[in-house]
């Protein structure tokens, strides 16, 4: 179950449908007035809040899985610290 110390996941925890590997890539967002690019995980405490406390940053890249079944998409990120 467990790929190089990272989760591997083989089915769709939704549909059970098979999931395809890949790579989940987070570009930049660019406007008039400013450029960014962020990952964040808000837990559910913190959503809809102005201070989110308990949000982690994450890294910009991680590994993906897709389910063609049910057009869901799962991203692994490791924290950004």
């Amino acid at each position: 179950m467990f790929e190089t110390e990272k989760l591997k996941l083989e089915k769709c925890p939704f549909c059970g449908g098979e999931l395809k590997k890949g790579k989940i890539e987070v570009t930049d967002s660019k406007s008039l007035f400013n450029t960014a690019s962020f990952v964040n995980f808000v837990p559910e405490e913190d959503d809809g809040k102005f201070v989110k406390k308990n949000a982690v940053s994450l890294r910009q890249n991680a590994d993906g899985y897709y389910c063609d079944e049910c057009v869901q998409f799962f991203g692994l990120f490791d924290r950004r610290y």
